[in-house]
């Protein structure tokens, strides 16, 4: 399996990352049309070919929300080569597509890759896209609320996205068709108990920030990985948490970060009535 430095996987994939970061979900069931309305799938263009790179939450008619580094223009990332499709569950269904005509990266988004010295942070890993015209909704494709409130420990969420759900299909980066699949809330102090102690254990080169994450554990064999990213974490018809990084190959059985989206209500709110 293909994994970045030091074994932090950023779900994204670009042509600057392609040998290290592909798109994964792993344990997953096939999602079925219009089971996922809030979703949508951020394509890039990578010379003539154009490719599933990150997932994302409709918020509105124009706002969408996801990863900052998925949207990220330090890593190549280029606004007019980015498209939104949704309504579909399938890559091969064209959807309805929409145009990206604005990213707004948080104001505190730091990608820090001192991986030489063992250091890869992720922070503040939120974004939100505009399309160029009012999303239509129907009854395939409905906007999302955001969570505004904390998230309890032992949670069932739902997390769907596109990705390769099996590592011996060379060649291929994601799956045809949407998998979805439930994880676990961990508390703040699950989280950072358990990767202090991968960290003293040696399975892990440095210790990440569990402030504004929300960290979630699968079951053996299940579990979401390389090209997730910014895709929703959902609990009771709400986004919580938006993926963001995952420690170790996939599945690692170790825990799997988001972050929080209630931690950034208020700059979200801020932003998406600009329509």
């Amino acid at each position: 399996m293909l994994k970045s430095l030091y074994f932090i996987g950023i779900f994204i994939f670009s042509s600057s990352l392609a040998n290290e970061i592909q798109p994964f979900l792993f344990g997953g069931n096939n999602a079925t049309r219009g089971q996922f309305k809030y979703f949508g799938s951020l394509r890039y263009v990578l010379g003539n070919v154009e490719v599933h790179g990150c997932g994302s939450s409709i918020l509105n008619t124009r706002w969408s929300l996801t990863a900052a580094h998925c949207t990220d223009i330090e890593i190549g990332i280029d606004i007019d080569r980015l498209d939104m499709v949704v309504g579909t569950v399938e890559l091969a269904d064209p959807g309805i597509r929409y145009n990206i005509v604005e990213i707004l990266n948080h104001p505190k988004y730091v990608n820090l890759d001192l991986s030489v010295i063992g250091i890869y942070w992720v922070l503040n890993d939120i974004s939100l896209v505009k399309t160029d015209r009012s999303i239509e909704f129907n009854d395939y494709v409905q906007p999302i609320q955001i969570e505004r409130n904390p998230i309890r420990r032992n949670t069932i969420a739902t997390f769907a996205g596109f990705g390769k759900s099996d590592t011996s299909i060379a060649g291929s980066f994601w799956t045809d068709y949407m998998q979805y699949t439930q994880l676990t809330t961990l508390s703040e102090i699950q989280c950072r108990n358990r990767v202090t102690w991968l960290y003293l254990r040696g399975q892990i080169p440095f210790l990440p920030f569990v402030m504004d994450n929300i960290c979630t554990e699968a079951p053996e064999n299940v579990g979401i990985c390389f090209g997730d990213s910014g895709s929703g974490l959902v609990i009771n018809d709400r986004v919580v948490g938006v993926a963001s990084y995952i420690l170790g190959e996939c599945p690692s059985g170790f825990p799997e970060f988001f972050t929080r989206v209630s931690s950034f209500a208020n700059w979200i709110d801020s932003h998406i009535n600009e329509l």
